[in-house]
């Protein structure tokens, strides 16, 4: 008895299918679908990187306009803390000054000395003078000064010999406020002049100590 083998193939002719079929690696259409996958890749990638860059910059932007105001802030304050500083300065020199005064005017020798323009106006400047030999300390306040415009004014000492002695340089800002002098020596009177020296009939202010 014969046997027929049917619908049946041999390894052989399987393998010969198998090598007539052409490769997918050879295939133009799939490596043309690789290339346009990495094309799609590569533009979604520069699409991330810009909004990326955008929202970087964006940020960027937003903390460095945060930091131009802090900075500002921070130079108001410096400038407000610099400005608090002098005034609290000048209090305590200004509070100072009165204990100085106040010690000037209980000592058992202080002396007043009001001192008098040389043409008397209706709004001619003042002066009060105190001083105390003991101390040898002197304090004046003066008001109503003409304007400077720059110039200085010059208290001085009158000895009772020899020539007048400078004591201070005073400026419009000293109208009202009281000014220590320390190292007063023997003196009969004082003047307030306007830059120079004392000379006749030209001072602004002048006073007499009594004996």
């Amino acid at each position: 008895m014969t046997l027929k083998a049917t619908g049946l193939s041999s390894p052989a002719s399987n393998f010969g299918a198998a090598r007539s079929r052409p490769s997918r690696w050879r295939d133009p259409g799939f490596w043309n679908a690789v290339a346009g996958m990495a094309f799609a890749l590569l533009v979604a990638a520069t699409v991330v990187a810009l909004e990326f860059r955008a929202h970087s910059d964006s940020l960027a932007s937003h903390f460095r306009r945060r930091a131009d105001k802090l900075e500002a802030r921070l130079a108001q304050t410096e400038a407000r803390a610099d400005r608090q500083s002098r005034e609290i300065a000048t209090l305590r020199q200004r509070l100072a000054d009165y204990d100085r005064f106040n010690r000037i005017l209980a000592a058992p020798d202080a002396a007043l000395v009001h001192m008098r323009p040389s043409s008397v106006g209706p709004n001619g400047p003042m002066a009060t003078l105190v001083i105390s030999r003991k101390l040898a300390t002197a304090a004046i306040l003066v008001d109503g000064l003409p304007t400077a415009s720059g110039r200085s004014f010059k208290l001085w000492w009158l000895p009772r010999s020899g020539a007048p002695i400078l004591a201070a340089s005073l400026t419009d800002a000293d109208q009202g406020r009281l000014l220590v002098i320390p190292n007063v020596p023997e003196i009969a009177g004082a003047e307030l002049t306007l830059d120079h020296p004392p000379k006749a009939s030209a001072y602004i202010l002048k006073g007499v100590v009594k004996r």
